[in-house]
């Protein structure tokens, strides 16, 4: 897969990157199950999930296809079981981290955009989130029956204040503060 032995310049960019721009989140991708992979390999990938605040992070079975230059020369050596448990180990490794994370935005005022606007909830996403491929901040709506708070009329595109209130899995619970 040519990975390199020296993983230390990933860990150095991202300290570099993180110095810059504190708030920044890092995003990486991991294709596992490549022929010859090792579960040292994949150890080395678990330690470095565990040190490095990783964000975003998928990951993706290897697939012997015809058409790619490993095809002609490596053999498809690991079975597909072992792919999908690999895949689930370090998933799981990276969502814990990834909880730790996220748990030091609770509390913060952020900056959202807004995508979805029904009569229950009002779905948003930060600026550093993708739209239909990263997590969304579900927005309670202030209209209830019999309220008196009323709320202005919301559209798609709209730009508002919120705060994160609880971090899920992927997604994200807040309220609209301005």
């Amino acid at each position: 897969m040519k990975r390199p032995d020296d993983t230390g310049i990933f860990y150095d960019i991202i300290d570099a990157a993180l110095k810059s721009q504190p708030d920044m989140e890092i995003r990486t991708s991991f294709i596992l199950g490549f022929p010859g992979e090792t579960d040292k390999d994949v150890e080395q990938i678990a330690s470095f999930l565990q040190t490095m605040p990783i964000h975003k992070c998928a990951f993706f079975r290897y697939s012997h296809e015809m058409a790619a230059p490993a095809y002609a020369t490596l053999s498809d050596d690991i079975p597909d079981q072992e792919k999908i448990e690999r895949m689930n180990y370090l998933r799981d490794i990276h969502l814990k981290a990834r909880a730790d994370l996220r748990s030091k935005w609770i509390g913060r005022k952020v900056y959202l955009m807004l995508d979805e606007i029904n009569q229950k909830e009002i779905v948003a996403r930060r600026p550093q989130d993708s739209p239909e491929i990263d997590e969304v901040v579900y927005l309670q709506r202030a209209k209830q029956p019999g309220s008196r708070k009323t709320e202005p009329d919301y559209k798609p595109g709209d730009i508002v204040e919120a705060v994160l209130e609880t971090a899920m899995e992927y997604d994200w619970m807040g309220e609209i503060v301005s």
